[in-house]
């Protein structure tokens, strides 16, 4: 069975590669690829914001839809 992506791979995708989601972010890629297992909560905003993602996409573990 095949495993979903990961938020942090869908923002990759969502910005084009980790080096354009970095620059985006005004962090240098290896800060980035470091989030592996999560995007750090205090960043979901700004990452929602560059990439057009839900924050409930990139952490639904903090955040839930309605309804």
């Amino acid at each position: 069975m095949d495993q979903a992506p990961s938020p942090l791979s869908l923002a990759i995708a969502a910005a084009g590669s980790l080096t354009k989601l970095a620059a985006q972010l005004g962090m240098h890629k290896s800060s980035v690829a470091a989030w592996r297992k999560r995007i750090p909560a205090e960043r979901v905003h700004e990452v929602s914001a560059v990439t057009g993602l839900t924050p409930e996409q990139l952490r639904p573990d903090l955040f839930k839809r309605a309804g």
